[in-house]
């Protein structure tokens, strides 16, 4: 069975906004302070930017 690109796009899309959602809960929790913002996880979060951007783009050509 094949997966179209559209479909997992729509599943990296997914965990991106369940991703986003966690980090801006945890910097929430913690005070919206740039000390509470783990270094990891802004890190992380660029990397999940980028592979969705990547995706994105490839999908409209």
């Amino acid at each position: 069975m094949a997966v179209s690109l559209r479909d997992f796009v729509r599943a990296i899309f997914g965990l991106y906004l369940v991703t986003l959602v966690v980090v801006v809960w945890d910097f929430y929790q913690k005070g919206f302070t740039l000390r509470s913002f783990d270094v990891a996880k802004l890190i992380f979060f660029a990397i999940w930017t980028a592979i969705v951007v990547l995706l994105i783009w490839r999908l409209k050509e």
